[in-house]
């Protein structure tokens, strides 16, 4: 039987870019599959731009639990999909991204995940770090953004850090791969990541502490289980 696909979405105040992210997924899924858009206290159009999707994969969910990691917890804990990928509200995947990573998948069963190329969008006005040379290329990094992940390792891992206001999604792979991740690859881009004015990354001082802060959550670990 083929395995079904939840695609979790967290957005706070996304309404310019979260009907993009949509669009760039809902082709690429199948009837069974589900888009499940946690909103987590938006106070633009965010809601309306959702609710005006008319297609029944589309759930929209609410959290009042402030931050991503919350947004995508309550989003996993009503996810009913065998398959999860992550996507960012206002990121977005690549035309072929779900058949690579799927057959990837596939021809690996003994694989927990399969991940695939990133590549980066930097929009005008987030170009006060010298990032408009950047845009296009192959980032250098790997987020959830390129992942399709089995719903038993996200089960076995459990919860993402919701302490965590930067980094969690960091501290989420680090976790996954000391779970005994096992990861397929597709051999093509996957996705996209887009830096604009409202990241809440964007300021490169912020990304320091949120990875360092994610490593050294991830040093911890590994020492307690020596």
């Amino acid at each position: 039987m083929t395995p079904t696909q939840s695609v979790i979405i967290p957005v706070r105040n996304g309404s310019n870019f979260i009907g993009e992210a949509i669009a760039s997924a809902l082709p690429q899924l199948a009837e069974a599959d589900e888009i499940v858009v946690i909103d987590n206290g938006s106070t633009d159009d965010t809601v309306a731009v959702v609710r005006a999707i008319a297609d029944p994969r589309v759930r929209l969910i609410s959290e009042t639990r402030p931050g991503p990691a919350a947004a995508r917890n309550a989003g996993l804990a009503v996810a009913r999909g065998d398959l999860v990928s992550f996507l960012d509200h206002d990121d977005y995947w690549l035309e072929g991204r779900n058949a690579g990573l799927l057959k990837a998948l596939a021809d690996d069963p003994a694989a927990d995940a399969a991940y695939g190329r990133l590549r980066m969008r930097v929009e005008p006005g987030a170009d006060d770090q010298g990032l408009a040379a950047l845009d296009g290329t192959l980032a250098q990094s790997v987020t959830m953004l390129v992942f399709v992940f089995r719903r038993a390792l996200l089960d076995r891992t459990g919860p993402m850090d919701e302490t965590m206001r930067l980094g969690s999604d960091i501290d989420y792979l680090a976790r996954l791969k000391s779970a005994g991740m096992r990861a397929a690859i597709y051999d093509g881009d996957a996705g996209v990541y887009r830096r604009h004015g409202g990241n809440i990354t964007l300021n490169l001082a912020e990304k320091r502490q949120g990875l360092f802060g994610a490593l050294s959550r991830n040093i911890q670990r590994r020492k307690a289980m020596r």
